[in-house]
């Protein structure tokens, strides 16, 4: 396998896990968590901060896997194509080679995302909580 299809490739199942936290971001907003959301509540809708800070948080994720995608299709197109690259099981296999780039990028984003929306979370209803309370 070439350099250039082997970056080109890795650009292309970033940019598939980057689509994935763009569609959670959106798509997985249940009936139920909108009628949760739009229930008022007398200092604040913890279920609306749980929802905005996950949703933000699989945008933040999605966006900056996008930015990788982005700069893997330059190298890609940059490489010169006669470089062949080391035979290695993984890269000698396309099929592997793309399940290895999923599981490589695909699972750091999202222990990542839900370690930072916990984060994020947790600073959002201290906020509140003290907002609340003035």
């Amino acid at each position: 396998m070439s350099s250039q299809t082997l970056y080109s490739i890795a650009a292309a199942c970033c940019g598939f896990i980057s689509a994935i936290f763009f569609a959670v971001g959106s798509a997985f907003t249940s009936q139920q968590k909108i009628v949760a959301l739009s229930g008022t509540y007398w200092n604040f809708n913890p279920v609306f901060a749980a929802a905005a800070v996950s949703q933000s948080t699989q945008y933040a994720i999605g966006a900056l896997l996008l930015f990788v995608a982005f700069l893997l299709q330059v190298v890609a197109a940059l490489a010169p194509p006669t470089i062949p690259q080391a035979q290695c099981p993984v890269l000698a296999n396309a099929w592997l080679f793309v399940l290895s780039i999923l599981a490589v990028i695909g699972l750091p984003a999202w222990l990542s995302c839900v370690l930072l929306t916990k984060w994020r979370l947790k600073k959002v209803l201290e906020e509140l909580s003290v907002t609340t309370q003035s």
